[in-house]
């Protein structure tokens, strides 16, 4: 079921203790994936222009404006580098992927996870996305550090959403049963459907913020 804005007006943050299973989307739920992805093109471009500020600006301008798809190939062109196209994605991914960075739980959310926690409610992510790059943004978040408790699914090693795959897996996982009320939280239409196809309550993330 979705919960939507109006039928059951907006969920408080203090109302999820209804819940015996909370289930967080990753990006831009937990945190803003632009902090990982600026920080990313600049340690990126930094490998081939250090002292050239320019370099990760085009990269994010043309983020922004353009979306992530052909990104590298636009900055080889954009800056002449001579190096394969392969190998320069490849190193790319690699930043991405080990890269050192320093990311922010949103401060709510962060409040919201400790609270859920002392109430004894089960939680877990259940993320899209390449496996190694989100293990690193948790990393980076200091996730497991802060919450240990947390069980994640990397849908990526089954089916990504909207496949229920991944909510079966958790269902495993965290020992959901027929009758617990589960709730997942995401910022995006395909974690909409994604909840819908697995028969969990859905909300947007900004909708208890």
């Amino acid at each position: 079921m979705v919960l939507k804005v109006g039928s059951l007006s907006i969920i408080k943050r203090k109302e999820l203790d209804k819940y015996q299973v909370v289930l967080w989307d990753l990006d831009n739920t937990l945190y803003t994936e632009n902090d990982f992805l600026f920080q990313a093109y600049n340690e990126f471009s930094a490998k081939y222009f250090a002292h050239n500020s320019k370099a990760f600006e085009f990269l994010k301008s043309t983020f922004l404006l353009e979306g992530r798809g052909g990104l590298v190939q636009k900055f080889a062109h954009k800056f002449n580098i001579d190096t394969g196209l392969e190998d320069l994605k490849g190193s790319f991914f690699t930043v991405m992927r080990e890269g050192d960075f320093q990311l922010l739980l949103n401060p709510k959310i962060e409040e919201c996870l400790g609270k859920l926690s002392r109430d004894h409610i089960r939680q877990g992510i259940i993320t899209n996305g390449n496996v190694a790059q989100q293990e690193n943004k948790i990393k980076s978040l200091g996730l497991l550090e802060k919450f240990p408790f947390l069980t994640i699914v990397y849908a990526n090693e089954g089916e990504k959403k909207p496949s229920p795959w991944s909510y079966l897996e958790m269902k495993k996982r965290l020992s959901i049963k027929p009758d617990d009320k589960v709730l997942y939280i995401g910022d995006s239409d395909v974690d909409k459907i994604f909840a819908e196809r697995a028969g969990i309550d859905f909300i947007f993330v900004q909708d208890i913020l």
